[in-house]
């Protein structure tokens, strides 16, 4: 979920690396459904922290992690292509 939600913050052309990741367990499940949100911490030009809870069907929290990921965009395009005849000569 997190690295979903890094990737979409990413935007087009774009693109997330997960960085660091720590998870805290708090009880087991054996069965039934899980749910889990991300929740933003920081989103930044070049790293986001989200926070990631799931639980289980009564609600109970099952897991706490929170995930770091580098931010990558795609450069901007130069308007004008390089033409090596600009480019001046020196002496």
């Amino acid at each position: 979920m997190g690295s979903v939600a890094a990737f979409l913050y990413a935007g087009p052309g774009g693109n997330a690396v997960g960085i660091d990741l720590s998870c805290v367990h708090h009880r087991w499940v054996s069965s039934g459904t899980l749910h889990g949100t991300a929740t933003p911490l920081a989103e930044r030009r070049s790293m986001a922290t989200y926070e990631i809870s799931i639980r289980d069907g009564l609600g109970q929290r099952v897991c706490t992690a929170r995930l770091t990921c580098a931010i990558r965009r795609p450069r901007p395009r130069s308007r004008t292509p390089h033409d090596p005849r600009r480019e001046r000569e020196h002496p």
